[in-house]
């Protein structure tokens, strides 16, 4: 189950609160693309809730453009790796070989751009503000039978504190961030697929 909802949230691609904002604190646009952009890099602690209410937590990583990968803590022991134009999941809990999908099928490829400007195109479905969060929900429209993302950011300062993701029938899947860290130094080893797999096989002795 881990598995398939792992994948569901990167195939498909959040809860703090803030105290009494009005309507007109809802970021603009503009405001959460440079926010996003200027941060190619960042490290993050997360819990995911999907939607058959199981919960898994663990680390995430975001190299841009193109990387990301979680890291699913005891004891469901899983890496999902996005680099080089596809997802591939590492479950360390079996020895069946890591599976591979194509990173076009997932929404969450709009985060992982070169550059990020929501203020152009159409990606943007909603944008709008509920009373603590400015939510934005967007949909690769190259890829709409993937489902879509929403984008969750509190304010003073703007900052990403969740994403969910919606299958194309309605499921979701909740990522809850915490402790973010901008800019770090990431070792590029982290998304390389072809040393990710040896570390594998040499785990289990392929």
């Amino acid at each position: 189950m881990l598995k398939f909802a792992v994948a569901l949230c990167l195939l498909c691609l959040l809860c703090f609160f803030s105290a009494s904002p009005t309507q007109a604190e809802k970021a603009s646009l503009a405001e959460i693309s440079s926010y996003l952009d200027q941060h190619k890099v960042l490290a993050a602690q997360f819990v995911q809730i999907s939607y058959d209410g199981s919960r898994a937590d663990g680390q995430i990583f975001l190299k841009r453009p193109g990387r990301l990968r979680f890291e699913y803590q005891h004891p469901n022991n899983t890496i999902a790796l996005v680099a080089e134009k596809r997802i591939t999941i590492f479950d360390y809990k079996s020895n069946s070989h890591p599976s591979s999908y194509p990173v076009s099928n997932s929404p969450l490829l709009l985060l992982l751009s070169e550059e990020i400007d929501f203020t152009k195109g159409s990606m943007v479905l909603d944008h709008s503000y509920d009373g603590s969060l400015t939510n934005l929900v967007l949909k690769n429209p190259e890829y709409q039978e993937f489902g879509q993302i929403t984008l969750k950011f509190e304010q003073g300062p703007l900052r990403l504190s969740q994403w969910q993701v919606t299958n194309q029938v309605g499921e979701h899947i909740l990522v809850v961030l915490s402790d973010l860290k901008y800019d770090v130094i990431l070792d590029d080893t982290l998304f390389n697929i072809s040393f990710n797999i040896e570390k594998w096989k040499k785990r289990y002795k392929y």
